[in-house]
């Protein structure tokens, strides 16, 4: 309090006495420096520290990408799932980046995610996202023939081309808990005996 001007000690530590003005003077001393110094003194008292501002913040941020990421991971989903190219001729003309475009007119985080420098729209990450959710799928198959199958039967078939890069067909079929017969299939490019990117439809 000794840096606010004019200081009322009557209000600070000696105490007020005079109550037959006492409606006048409090609405007097509502209006003074030394009292909205007071105030704004006790609101920064309550404010968090800058550091939990700061970490607050830092959250923020984190969920939005976070978001963000899994849209990413949603649209190479859609394309596989469809069987459609994610990449054209061009690059900002195949479907990957249009459809992320669309979605980002609707999205205000993943719009200003795009227009970023980031490498997460790169070739080799949506080689490495096709690659999560084909292991992801592979999982899920392996779980329910563990847990509703004993037999399954694996069948493999390839096509090598004068290049020596070789693309093979992979089928699973198994029997599910009400006796129906599940067939998956998966495909994985190989050269020579170095396998490369395995996708499951």
């Amino acid at each position: 309090m000794s840096l606010a001007t004019q200081n009322e000690a009557t209000f600070i530590d000696k105490g007020f006495t005079n109550w037959k003005k006492a409606t006048e003077r409090f609405d007097k001393h509502e209006h003074s420096a030394c009292h909205s110094h007071a105030v704004n003194q006790l609101h920064q008292l309550q404010r968090p520290s800058v550091c939990a501002q700061l970490s607050q913040q830092k959250l923020i941020e984190q969920a939005g990408f976070r978001s963000t990421l899994v849209q990413l991971f949603s649209t190479v989903r859609f394309l596989a799932r469809q069987a459609l190219p994610l990449r054209g001729h061009v690059e900002e003309n195949g479907n990957y980046m249009q459809l992320l475009k669309l979605l980002g007119e609707e999205n205000d985080q993943l719009r200003l995610w795009l227009n970023r420098t980031t490498n997460f729209t790169s070739h080799d990450c949506q080689n490495e996202m096709l690659e999560l959710l084909s292991h992801a799928v592979v999982r899920s198959i392996i779980s329910i023939v563990k847990a509703e199958s004993r037999q399954f039967a694996v069948v493999v078939d390839g096509t090598q081309d004068c290049a020596g890069l070789e693309q093979e067909s992979i089928c699973i079929r198994y029997v599910d808990k009400t006796l129906s017969t599940k067939c998956s299939l998966g495909y994985t490019t190989r050269q020579t005996q170095l396998g490369k990117h395995c996708l499951w439809l």
